[in-house]
């Protein structure tokens, strides 16, 4: 068994790899330009061997769009205003122990609702008028008459 799956710092290891991931899923204009919200929100949910953390992130709309215009290495030189980002993170679950997989799965049902509520600020999830999302239109399904 690896001594470093167990050490507290690891979380910090993979910090940069989510933020990434974050901004990969986020950094898009038709979400950063969204003059109804000031901010995007991200979630990534990171498993490694038995165990699984919740990472979160809340991102300013003109950072996004800074780092989109100036990309990432020259964001530092370009910006126009300083900006604070905190990357979250919950506690380690071992999914080999039963009480920290029941508080998982409360958590990440509490995550999903909060998620199609239309109150997370999480992409075409976020419900504004102008999203998107609301152009598409889904046939109805035909009625089935049973005898």
């Amino acid at each position: 068994m690896s001594k470093k799956r167990d050490d507290p710092d690891l979380a910090y290891d993979y910090g940069g790899q989510m933020f990434c991931e974050m901004l990969g899923q986020i950094c898009h204009p038709e979400f950063y330009n969204n003059m109804e919200s000031e901010y995007q929100e991200a979630f990534v949910i990171h498993g490694s061997h038995s165990s699984i953390r919740i990472y979160y992130c809340k991102f300013p709309n003109q950072y996004l769009s800074q780092i989109a215009t100036h990309g990432m290495h020259n964001y530092l030189s370009h910006r126009t205003q300083r900006h604070t980002i905190t990357l979250q993170r919950t506690d380690k679950f071992h999914m080999l122990h039963t009480p920290e997989r029941v508080e998982l799965f409360r958590i990440l049902a509490k995550l999903f609702y909060y998620l199609v509520s239309g109150r997370s600020h999480c992409g075409y999830l976020f419900n504004y008028n102008g999203n998107p999302i609301h152009k598409i239109v889904t046939p109805t399904p035909p009625l089935l008459v049973l005898s």
